[in-house]
């Protein structure tokens, strides 16, 4: 039988939003098979286009609207006790199923542009009625809309990893996080056992061919002192490492910070150790904040630095002597150096492009809207060619705050978003390198699934070809009353043929405890992912777990990734949901009853006024909402050209 899993169904008036919040299954230290197939809620939400159609009968309805919940079927799982109702994240009320879980149903009167319905897993249809308060009586006069039940792809985690220095109250196991082809990189603040336990360590992982991973080295600065955080920041690039210690006390003053570059050798073995110190460092720089490596380059990011202005922020860059030392050849700023711009708190490199956030820069007179500075390297130094700022940019956005490039993609947190009066939810940008060089911005930033204050989605991200994950470290799990707090998700997304990037699930925990931090750092490699939870409790207070995730799925065995074949045709996921249509019908063919090899869900998006046919009215409706969302059909949150090559395909 299926995990207990949570999901959801959210119906709005005019768009429809389908995703999957799923929970990681037990503890495992070994690779499991591939996950089953669970079912998730999809399909036609109830739709107020705000003109009469025949197929409701009536107009739309004014003010409050009561919702009747009807639930029918066998379920799998016999517990299932009741349905909740939320309306912008809060509980207005509960549906409850009964025994027998057959016809129990319940009235519910919401206001506001959307309801979500979570359900525990278990197979059932929910048939939803609607009417208004006047006029109208509670049994269904504006007709009713079927939810239809979808399979997807589970995303499993297949090992859990705690540090191999025994789990300690406070270690923060995962508090750093790198990933290459082979390696894994884990910080953890403190390292029992260790002259210095509280100076930090990393452990160095190397994946098996069976594709679990396994330890290979305990690492530590053989120099360290307590308190240096070593493994606060690290960064891969093939056999080269680089470490950051940014609270490392030098004869420059306390908490001046520094770096540590290691090399693995043929055997897989690790170097010890070697201490990268920036020139010029003052106490309280932490230089090592973030850092980044590539061939032969080391880039250290120093956040505090007051060189030119207070706390402004510099980088410094490190070139291989080719004897197995480094030199540092040039000091970078921001060409609009400003005290307190933080520059240097984040950067990532990819290829001969470089990026360092600035996520405290005052955008002409918002301040704290954060900036990221693109640098390219030519003839062997790196040349400042562009700074980029988001176009929507509002103070204390801390736009910057983390930084992820792979080839044409660029992912920008701005974990300080307020969205909708909703403080410091945070957001994400993308951005598409264009052929003039130049970075375009998506149509619209990613948002959790939840927006919640406080949740700061964004804190930590990755690209990687055509995924992404972003992490919200402060995201309660769990409906509001009973919520974990502060547990943190990350949510993976997949980018679609039309350049879109659609949720494919939200990831938590296995045993999410309160003020775990899940999502604190994440690793994205290919199709290798690692979360980590640094403050979780099992195994002593804050001692912390890195969660391991296998993202490659072939469902139809044609020898390539699912990820791959709908970034090249984003039609072959009608219903958006990261995964390919045809297996989905395959595992539940009640999915496509009229056996044409799609989606029966996605017939019934094309079908605007809902009245069976795809003709004139649906292209009159869409052709009235155009730039809009209003008759959005593929998803991105606009109604286009796409939109209109998906009506007049399937036009009957």
């Amino acid at each position: 039988m299926f995990s207990r899993v949570v999901k959801s169904f959210i119906a709005a008036r005019h768009c429809s939003t389908v995703l999957a919040v799923v929970t990681s299954t037990a503890l495992s230290t070994e690779a499991r098979a591939d996950c089953p197939f669970v079912r998730s809620f999809s399909g036609v939400p109830l739709s107020y286009t705000g003109y009469e159609s025949s197929s409701w009968g009536v107009p739309e309805p004014s003010g409050d609207v009561t919702v009747r919940l009807r639930l029918r079927g066998d379920f799998d799982n016999p517990a299932l006790e009741f349905v909740s109702v939320y309306l912008n994240g809060t509980l207005i009320g509960t549906a409850s199923s009964g025994v027998s879980c057959v016809d129990s149903q319940a009235d519910i009167t919401i206001s506001g542009s959307y309801f979500s319905l979570l359900v525990p897993e278990g197979y059932a249809t929910i048939r939803i009625v609607a009417s208004s308060d006047v006029g109208y009586d509670c049994q269904g006069s504006l007709g009713s809309a079927q939810a239809n039940l979808s399979y997807t792809r589970k995303i499993c985690n297949t090992q859990v990893l705690q540090s191999s220095s025994l789990p300690v109250s406070g270690s923060e196991f995962g508090v750093g996080l790198a990933m290459s082809d082979d390696a894994m990189l884990i910080g953890a603040s403190v390292a029992a056992g260790s002259s210095a336990p509280a100076a930090g360590a990393v452990d160095a992982y190397r994946k098996t061919s069976t594709g679990a991973w396994q330890l290979n080295a305990h690492i530590t600065a053989p120099d360290g002192q307590s308190g240096d955080k070593f493994g606060r920041a690290i960064a891969t690039h093939r056999n080269l490492a680089v470490i950051g210690a940014p609270y490392r006390d030098t004869p420059a003053g306390a908490d001046s910070g520094g770096a540590y570059a290691i090399e693995r050798a043929i055997d897989g073995q690790w170097s010890e150790p070697m201490v990268i110190a920036p020139a010029a460092l003052d106490a309280d720089d932490l230089a090592g904040w973030a850092v980044a490596a590539f061939d032969d380059w080391i880039f250290i990011g120093i956040p505090r630095s007051n060189f030119g202005a207070t706390d402004s922020g510099r980088l410094a860059v490190f070139h291989s002597d080719g004897l197995g030392g480094w030199i540092e050849v040039q000091s970078l700023q921001s060409p609009a150096l400003a005290a307190g711009d933080r520059f240097g708190e984040a950067v990532t490199v990819d290829g001969g492009r470089l990026f360092v956030g600035a996520p405290r820069d005052d955008v002409g007179t918002v301040s704290n809207q954060g900036s990221v500075h693109e640098f390219v390297e030519v003839d062997g130094l790196w040349i400042h060619s562009a700074q980029i700022t988001a176009p929507d940019g509002a103070a204390n956005d801390l736009f910057g705050e983390a930084v992820s490039s792979d080839g044409n993609s660029l992912l920008i947190s701005a974990q300080g978003r307020d969205i909708s009066g909703v403080v410091n939810c945070g957001c994400a940008y993308t951005c598409t390198l264009a052929s003039d060089g130049t970075w375009l911005f998506g149509s619209s930033p990613l948002v959790s699934a939840n927006i919640e204050a406080e949740a700061r989605f964004g804190w930590h991200l990755a690209v990687s070809g055509p995924r992404a994950v972003i992490g919200a470290w402060n995201a309660d799990i769990g409906p509001e009353g009973s919520a974990i707090i502060d547990a943190g998700s990350a949510e993976v997304f997949i980018r679609r043929g039309n350049g879109s990037w659609n949720r494919q699930a939200v990831l938590t925990a296995d045993i999410a405890g309160a003020f775990d931090t899940y999502g604190r750092a994440i690793a994205l490699h290919g199709t290798s992912l690692a979360v980590s939870a640094p403050m979780s409790d099992i195994g002593g207070g804050a001692s912390g777990m890195v969660f391991i995730y296998s993202l490659s799925a072939d469902c139809n065995e044609n020898g390539i990734d699912d990820a791959l074949e709908i970034s090249g045709d984003a039609t072959r996921d009608c219903n958006n949901n990261g995964w390919l249509d045809s297996c989905e019908i395959i595992d539940e063919p009640a999915l496509d009853l009229n056996n044409d090899g799609r989606l029966d869900m996605c017939h019934e998006n094309v079908d605007l006024n809902h009245d069976g046919l795809i003709d004139g009215h649906d292209l009159s409706f869409l052709l009235a909402a155009w730039g809009t969302p209003i008759g959005d059909i593929d998803g991105d949150g606009l109604t286009n050209g796409d939109d209109l090559s998906l009506l007049l395909s399937n036009w009957h």
